[in-house]
C-alpha cells in the first residue's frame, strides 16, 4: 500500500482519538452511587422511604443521648434547623410613654431579667440576650405594655427607636369571696394565680407585670435570708395579695384587656386552698365561693430513729408551700404544729385534703421535709429520722496522741462531724484536726460505725464507735 493510501486510512482513526479526547470524561461510564441508607418504615408505591419518627417517650428522653433501649430500631433523625432563641446580645432602646403622649417617666423595663427604668423623658436602654424574650413596660395604675420577641422587633432589628405605650388605666376584678353559705371569708388570702404576665422579678414571690400595674414594689434580688422564705409571708407590698377584710371584698388591679385570670385563696391557720375559675379583666362584683372542702378527721403517726426507737420531743409541722419560683426558692405557711411524745407519737386534727408537707426538726434529729399528698391517708405513718450523737475522744495514757480525727460508716465512707468552738460558733468536715492534749467533743449522724484516729496523716488507730442518741459517749484510745 502507498504511503498516501496509508495516510487516507489512518485519518479517520486519528479523528476518533481527537474526539475521544476532548469528550470522554462525560461518555465514560460512572461509578454506582452507594445506596441510601434504608429508613426502618414502609416504603411507598415507587420504593421511595415513608419518613418515620423516631420513637419519642420518657425513657428517651430522660437518656438525652438518643440512644434505642430494648433492640428498638430508630431512624436517624435530621439534624435541626438553625435556631435564633439565644442570640448575641442586641441593644433594645425607645421611649416609654402614655397614649395622651407624655413620656412614662419611672415606668419599669423589663427584657427577660434584664431591667431598668425610663427617665423623665421616658427614654430607656438595656440588652436582649434572646431573641425569644418579651418586652414588658409597667407602671403603676397603667395597663402594661409588652412587645413579644422584642429582638426581632422590625424597629429593634433596625436600629431605631422603639416606641412602647403604656394606657392610663388598667383594668380590675372585684369581687366578694364568700362561703358556701354566702357569709364572708375574712383573713382569708388572695392573689392572682394564673394568666398573668411574667415581668423579670428574682424575688420571692414572683411578681407580674399585672402586680406591678397595681402598684406592686420588689426587693429585685434574689432571696437571701432564709427567714424570709420559712416566714410565709411576702418580702415586698403588693396590692394584688390582700388578705380579705370582714366583708369579703377585694379588688385585683393591674390587668390587661382582652384576658382571663384565676384568683388563689387560702387559709393560713387551715391550709385548705381554693382556685378560682378563669375570671375576664374588668369583671364586677364576681363571686369568688370557696367549697366546704375535703378533710380528714386526724393525722398522725411515729417519729422513729434508725433502729425503730422512738423519738420523743420532735416538732411537727403541718405545712403548706405558699410560693414556689421553680429555682429552689419556697415560702410556707404551718397550719398546726405540735411535739412528740415519749413514744415519739404525734397528731393532727382536721386536715384538708391538699398536697401538703409534714416537717420534722428537733434539737438531736437532722430536719426532715416528708410530702404529705392528699391522696396519702395520714393514718399511722411511720417516720424514721436521722439523729445526731455526740462523743468526746481523750487520749491513752502511753499512746501517741493523735492529731486528727476521721468517722466512717459500716461501708467505711466517710462521715461529716461538726465541733462547736464557741457559743452559736461551730465547724464541720470529714477529717477533723485535734488540739495539742487530743481532747476534744464532735457530733455525727447516727451512720457512724468507726473512729479513725491519724497522727501527721497516717492511720494510728480504728476504734468501733457505739453512740446512744441523748448521751455523750466517752471514747479512750
Amino acid at each position: 500500500m502507498s504511503n498516501r493510501a496509508m495516510l487516507v486510512c489512518a485519518l479517520p482513526v486519528l479523528a476518533m482519538a481527537i474526539w475521544l479526547s476532548v469528550h470522554g470524561r462525560d461518555a465514560a461510564p460512572r461509578a454506582p452511587a452507594p445506596p441510601a441508607a434504608h429508613p426502618t418504615g414502609p416504603a411507598d408505591v415507587d420504593g421511595a422511604a415513608l419518613p418515620v419518627k423516631a420513637p419519642v417517650g420518657p425513657d428517651h428522653r430522660a437518656r438525652g443521648d438518643g440512644a434505642p433501649r430494648g433492640g428498638e430500631r430508630q431512624a436517624v433523625p435530621a439534624p435541626p434547623p438553625p435556631t435564633t432563641a439565644h442570640a448575641a446580645r442586641r441593644a433594645v432602646f425607645g421611649r416609654a410613654r402614655h397614649d395622651t403622649g407624655e413620656p412614662a417617666d419611672g415606668a419599669r423595663i423589663a427584657v427577660g431579667r434584664q431591667r431598668t427604668h425610663a427617665g423623665p423623658d421616658g427614654a430607656f436602654r438595656l440588652d436582649s440576650t434572646n431573641d425569644d424574650d418579651a418586652l414588658v413596660a409597667t407602671l403603676a395604675g397603667c395597663e402594661p405594655a409588652v412587645v413579644d420577641a422584642v429582638a426581632r422587633h422590625p424597629d429593634v432589628e433596625a436600629g431605631r427607636q422603639l416606641e412602647v405605650v403604656l394606657r392610663r388605666t388598667a383594668l380590675t376584678i372585684r369581687g366578694v369571696l364568700v362561703g358556701v353559705d354566702g357569709g364572708p371569708c375574712p383573713g382569708w388570702n388572695l392573689c392572682l394565680h394564673g394568666g398573668t404576665t411574667p415581668a423579670g422579678h428574682d424575688g420571692l414571690p414572683e411578681l407580674s407585670a399585672e402586680d406591678f400595674a397595681a402598684g406592686a414594689k420588689a426587693v429585685e434580688a434574689p432571696v437571701a435570708d432564709e427567714r424570709d422564705l420559712l416566714s410565709g409571708k411576702p418580702r415586698q407590698h403588693n396590692p394584688n395579695h390582700r388578705i380579705v377584710g370582714d366583708d369579703g371584698a377585694f379588688v385585683v388591679a393591674g390587668l390587661r384587656p382582652g384576658r382571663h385570670y384565676v384568683l388563689r385563696a387560702w387559709n393560713e391557720s387551715t391550709l385548705q386552698t381554693v382556685l378560682s375559675s378563669p375570671v375576664a379583666a374588668g369583671t364586677q362584683g364576681y363571686r369568688f365561693v370557696v367549697p366546704p372542702g375535703e378533710w380528714r378527721d386526724r393525722a398522725y403517726g411515729r417519729a422513729i430513729d434508725r433502729h425503730g426507737g422512738p423519738i420523743a420531743g420532735v416538732r411537727v409541722r403541718l405545712t403548706m408551700r405558699v410560693h414556689d419560683n421553680g429555682s429552689g426558692h419556697t415560702s410556707y405557711q404551718t397550719g398546726q404544729e405540735v411535739r412528740t411524745d415519749a413514744d415519739g407519737r404525734f397528731a393532727f386534727q382536721r386536715v384538708p385534703r391538699e398536697d401538703l408537707l409534714l416537717r420534722f426538726d428537733g434539737p438531736d434529729v437532722e430536719s426532715l421535709y416528708r410530702e404529705f399528698p392528699a391522696a396519702e391517708a395520714g393514718l399511722d405513718l411511720l417516720v424514721p429520722l436521722a439523729c445526731r450523737l455526740r462523743f468526746r475522744i481523750e487520749p491513752t495514757p502511753a499512746l501517741p496522741v493523735p492529731t486528727s480525727v476521721l468517722v466512717l460508716d459500716a461501708a467505711h465512707k466517710p462521715l461529716r462531724l461538726e465541733q462547736q468552738i464557741a457559743e452559736g460558733t461551730s465547724r464541720g468536715g470529714e477529717r477533723m484536726d485535734l488540739p495539742a492534749s487530743g481532747v476534744a467533743e464532735f457530733t455525727v449522724g447516727d451512720a457512724a460505725a468507726w473512729l479513725v484516729l491519724e497522727r501527721d496523716g497516717a492511720e494510728l488507730r480504728r476504734l468501733p464507735l457505739q453512740l446512744r442518741r441523748g448521751e455523750i459517749a466517752i471514747v479512750r484510745g
